[in-house]
C-alpha cells in the first residue's frame, strides 16, 4: 500500500497542534498586553512581531509563563515538521 503511514500523520497532527497553540497563546499575550497599553499604544491581532509581544509581555508580566510556553510549542513545531520531512524523505542528510 503506497500512502501516508499512521506516524506521519501523527507527527503532523502533533505539528499542527503546536502550530495552533503557540498562535493562540501568543494572542492571550496580545490581548492582556493590549489591557496596559492606551489604545494609541496597542499591539495589532493581525500584524504582530513576536520580539515585540514576547517583549512587552515580560515587560508587564515578568513572572508569567506564557512566553516560554508559547517557545517550547515553536520548538515542539519545528522539530516535528522537520522529523515530518526526514521520515517522508525530503531530507537526507549524509548521502
Amino acid at each position: 500500500m503506497n500512502g501516508i503511514s499512521v506516524s506521519s500523520l501523527l507527527i503532523l497532527a502533533i505539528g499542527g497542534t503546536m502550530a495552533i497553540a503557540a498562535n493562540m497563546l501568543t494572542l492571550v499575550m496580545i490581548g492582556q498586553i493590549n489591557r496596559k497599553l492606551p489604545e494609541s499604544e496597542q499591539i495589532s491581532y493581525i500584524f504582530w512581531g513576536i520580539g515585540k509581544v514576547f517583549r512587552h509581555h515580560r515587560r508587564f508580566y515578568p513572572r508569567s509563563w506564557l512566553v516560554y510556553l508559547s517557545l517550547a510549542c515553536d520548538i515542539l513545531m519545528i522539530a516535528s515538521f522537520v522529523t515530518l520531512a526526514w521520515s517522508l524523505g525530503l531530507l537526507r542528510w549524509g548521502r
